[in-house]
């Protein structure tokens, strides 16, 4: 029997195209039901979009000043599993918060 906390694994896709949308991976957000209000976080004018753009003139002054791109972009990787560790750990709680709030009183 699966637990009440645990995700389907038809949540655990939406939940990974949700993440796929706002990271800036996809720009067909039509083709994926359910999710037509989220907006890439890297589109111009975004908050992120002004972070990583931060981040990039960051690292080329870094490469600049003599290489390490590899342990750079190794970095920038880890941060990406961060938000995406993060995010879905979000999206959990939502599925988990949603579940709470249909549940008849026990009273």
């Amino acid at each position: 029997m699966r637990e009440e906390n645990e995700l389907s694994e038809e949540l655990k896709a939406f939940r990974e195209e949700c993440f796929r949308i706002l990271w800036g991976q996809y720009r067909l957000r039509a083709l994926v039901p359910g999710t037509e209000g989220l907006e890439d976080a890297f589109e111009d004018g975004r908050p992120c979009e002004w972070f990583y753009d931060n981040i990039y003139h960051t690292k080329r002054r870094i490469l600049e000043h003599g290489g390490f791109e590899a342990e750079l972009e190794y970095i920038c990787r880890q941060y990406e599993y961060i938000a995406q560790y993060v995010a879905n750990r979000m999206f959990d709680a939502g599925v988990r918060a949603a579940r709470r709030e249909r549940k008849p009183d026990a009273d």
